[in-house]
């Protein structure tokens, strides 16, 4: 939910420092992916929710990740 309100711009500041838009200049498939970046170590990298954050929002269905509300997407994530 917290990747959910950065994507967006909802949420603090801080948070939306660590997650970037994958920049694309075509229309893909993974238009709106974030930028996974590469990690030096496991438990302060892969473990990190910097990394989780986006690995986990770049699994998700394209039409979830473009829901139009909060609600929405809520409505998704109980229903999985």
């Amino acid at each position: 939910m917290e990747v959910y309100k950065v994507y967006h711009s909802y949420d603090l500041q801080y948070l939306s420092e660590m997650f970037a838009k994958q920049r694309d200049e075509y229309n893909t498939r993974n238009g709106k992916a974030l930028v996974q970046h590469k990690c030096n170590s496991i438990t302060y990298g892969l473990h990190s929710f910097k990394y989780e954050g986006a690995r986990m929002w770049n699994k998700l269905d394209m039409s979830f990740r473009s829901t139009g509300s909060n609600q929405q997407f809520k409505d998704f994530l109980n229903g999985m």
